[in-house]
């Protein structure tokens, strides 16, 4: 499976996941620093964003999540 997928103008990245066992707090500093990587193998950056959409199994962890997002 690729991670990072152009089609025309448009890329697609696949889903990124923490490691279990870390606080979400870590979890979300690594996907997104994934994400940071493989957009820039493609010559992309997150400013370019249409829509991210995220799972977390306990809303309860949103504020946590949403700290390190923002």
């Amino acid at each position: 499976m690729s991670q990072a997928v152009v089609h025309g103008n448009t890329v697609y990245l696949a889903g990124q996941v923490g490691t279990a066992g870390a606080s979400v707090a870590e979890q979300t500093k690594v996907i997104l620093e994934n994400i940071d990587r493989l957009l820039a193998t493609v010559g992309s950056d997150k400013t370019k964003i249409l829509q991210a959409i995220i799972w977390l199994d306990d809303m309860k962890h949103f504020q946590e999540m949403n700290a390190v997002w923002d």
